[in-house]
C-alpha cells in the first residue's frame, strides 16, 4: 500500500473519530443540560418546625400538626435537626445547614429562646468543603459524639463535641463506606450503627453493624428488609409508655415524604404527613426532646411544575 493511501486511510478514521467525539460532547452537553434544567424546575427547600402535638397525643391517634420555625438567614435552607441541649433558656439544636450558592450542607449548632422559640444565635461546627447533613448525636459517658452523614466522601467520620456543642474535634474514620443518615443505639454489648447504603438509600433494606467502643472499626450483623421504603432513619430512637421506638423515613413515591414510627421489630405504629399546604412536605426528622418535638419540612421552589416533573420521575425510576 502506498504512503498516499496509508495517509488517507489514516485522515478517513480520523474524520470519523472526530465526528463521534463532537457527536458525544453534543450528547453529554445536552444531557448536563437537561440535568440542570430538570434540578431548577424540582428544587426544594428545606424548614425546621415542631410539631403541635405531645408525644402522647402522637403515639395515640391525634391528627398530626405542626408549624415551621421562623428561620430569616439569606441564602440558607435548614433540615435534619438534632437536639443537643435544652432547658428552660434554650434550646439547641445541630442541623443541616444548606447554603444555596456553595451547593453543598455543613453542620451549623442553632440556639433558640426556649420560650418564644426565636433564633438567637448560628455557628457553623463543621464545614468539609463537601456535603454533609443528619448531625447524629451519640450521648456518652464521656460527652457529645457527633456522626453526621457523609456518604458523597466515601468515608464515616465521628467528631466529638464540647458540652455546647460550639466546636467538634475528629477522633474517628471508618473508610471505604456510603452510609446514609446512620443512628447508633447503645446495647449491652456495646454500639449498633443503623444505616441506608447504595444503591437503594431511599429503599426496604435497613443495614445494622456492631461498633467498636472507638467507632474505628465496623462488623455487619444483618439487612431488615421491609415491604414498602421505610428503613431510612428519620431521627434518634425515643421511649414511649417504656417501650423504645424508632422513627423512619417514609419515601414510597419520593424521598422525605413523611415519618414512620416504628416498633424495633419493624412493626409501623402510625405515619405523618405534613398537614401544612405552604410546606407539603415531610417530616423526614423526628426529633424528641423534654415535651417538645423537633421536626423538618419541606416545599418545592416552583410547586406546580416541581411536583408533577418530581413525581414523573420517580415513578418512571427506582427511588434511589
Amino acid at each position: 500500500m502506498s504512503y498516499a493511501m496509508n495517509l488517507g486511510y489514516t485522515r478517513h478514521n480520523s474524520s470519523k473519530l472526530d465526528s463521534a467525539l463532537v457527536c458525544t460532547r453534543f450528547l453529554w452537553e445536552r444531557k448536563k443540560m437537561l440535568r440542570k434544567w430538570y434540578r431548577y424546575w424540582t428544587e426544594r427547600r428545606w424548614t425546621l418546625g415542631i410539631a403541635l402535638n405531645s408525644l402522647e397525643g402522637i403515639m395515640e391517634g391525634e391528627d398530626f400538626q405542626m408549624r415551621p420555625l421562623r428561620l430569616e438567614v439569606e441564602g440558607h435552607w435548614f433540615a435534619d435537626p438534632f437536639i443537643l441541649l435544652q432547658d428552660e433558656k434554650r434550646l439547641v439544636l445541630l442541623v443541616e445547614d444548606f447554603d444555596i450558592k456553595k451547593g453543598y450542607g455543613c453542620i451549623s449548632r442553632l440556639c433558640f429562646d426556649a420560650q418564644t422559640l426565636v433564633l438567637q444565635e448560628r455557628k457553623v461546627v463543621l464545614d468539609l468543603g463537601k456535603h454533609i447533613s443528619f448531625p447524629f448525636i451519640l450521648k456518652t459517658e464521656k460527652g457529645f459524639v457527633m456522626v453526621p452523614e457523609c456518604s458523597t466522601h466515601g468515608r464515616q467520620y465521628f467528631y466529638e463535641l464540647d458540652a455546647e456543642g460550639e466546636q467538634c474535634r475528629e477522633i474517628a474514620k471508618i473508610e471505604g463506606v456510603e452510609w446514609s443518615d446512620a443512628v447508633i443505639e447503645k446495647v449491652p454489648h456495646g454500639w449498633l450503627l443503623y444505616c441506608m447504603e447504595p444503591p437503594q438509600i431511599n429503599g426496604q433494606k435497613l443495614h445494622v453493624y456492631a461498633l467498636s467502643e472507638d467507632f474505628k472499626q465496623a462488623t455487619f450483623v444483618e439487612e431488615r428488609v421491609f415491604e414498602v421504603n421505610i428503613a431510612r432513619m428519620g431521627g434518634d430512637f425515643f421511649t414511649y409508655q417504656g417501650k423504645k421506638y424508632r422513627p423512619a423515613q417514609f419515601c414510597h413515591h419520593y424521598y422525605g415524604e413523611g415519618i414512620s414510627i416504628q416498633t424495633m421489630d419493624g412493626k409501623e405504629v402510625r405515619r405523618l404527613f405534613s398537614p401544612l399546604s405552604e410546606w407539603p412536605i415531610g417530616p423526614h426528622t423526628f426529633q424528641v426532646g423534654k415535651d417538645l418535638i423537633v421536626v423538618d419540612m419541606c416545599r418545592f421552589v416552583h410547586p406546580c411544575i416541581g411536583k408533577i416533573l418530581y413525581n414523573i420521575t420517580h415513578k418512571l425510576f427506582t427511588i434511589h
